[in-house]
């Protein structure tokens, strides 16, 4: 059977088993484990209205096959060999790319998605011409890829660990593709990514508390007026 869409989590290391988990510099292995794994749930729980409508497949470390969370139990998982990442790309093609006309691969280790932004995805890839969609993270990072067709060569020699924006863009740029880049995700690999992640948030924060203000301002003003003074 040919699915129209389907979207593939990639997990690159052990999330789950605290023991086998990579641990974050400066975190020790339990809080690192339990950073991977929030950022785990968090696709889960995002996906979790797309997982009736098409397949949302999760790629997890062999190793923590005994340590995932009920949330987990009843989801499409392929468990991969430790230690060869690169054997995803020969499971999705021989497996899925093939049965499914949009493809959309998020690793697990990214930050910034929404359900409208995978609806946009999706909505971009829903034409004839070849497209490739591709998330740019901050310091030339990989959010995801999404594509419409057989796109094969831009895969081959990719390092699922740390791909490049620069890289992926210039193999999708040889073909007869429409590319987008969608940016302003983030991609957690060190405490460093952490660390300008919470930045980030202390910025939005900060311009929320603004914009509350300015709000608020807004609303004496009218206030204000409306019990008969002259206009501020």
């Amino acid at each position: 059977m040919r699915h129209n869409s389907a979207i593939y989590i990639i997990a690159l290391t052990p999330h789950f088993n605290k023991e086998a988990v990579v641990q974050f510099n400066k975190f020790d292995k339990e809080y690192s484990s339990y950073l991977h794994s929030s950022l785990m749930l968090n696709h889960n729980e995002l996906l979790k209205n797309f997982k009736s409508i098409l397949p949302v497949v999760y790629f997890i470390d062999e190793k923590d096959k005994d340590f995932l969370p009920v949330e987990f139990h009843d989801s499409k998982i392929i468990f991969r060999e430790s230690g060869n990442p690169n054997l995803i790309t020969n499971i999705l093609r021989e497996k899925y790319f093939s049965a499914t006309n949009k493809n959309l691969i998020i690793l697990s280790n990214s930050i910034g998605f929404t359900s409208a932004i995978i609806k946009k995805i999706f909505d971009l890839l829903s034409v004839e011409d070849n497209v490739v969609v591709i998330g740019k993270a901050y310091n030339n990072k990989v959010s995801f890829i999404g594509f419409n067709s057989n796109q094969l060569e831009i895969f081959q020699g990719i390092n699922w660990c740390k791909p490049n924006f620069d890289s992926l863009l210039a193999k999708a740029c040889k073909g007869e593709n429409y590319i987008y880049v969608l940016e302003n995700f983030m991609i957690m690999n060190d405490a460093e990514d952490f660390k300008l992640l919470y930045n980030e948030l202390s910025k939005k924060e900060r311009r929320g508390l603004a914009h509350s203000a300015a709000d608020a301002i807004r609303r004496r003003k009218t206030s204000y007026r409306d019990q008969g003074h002259p206009q501020l």
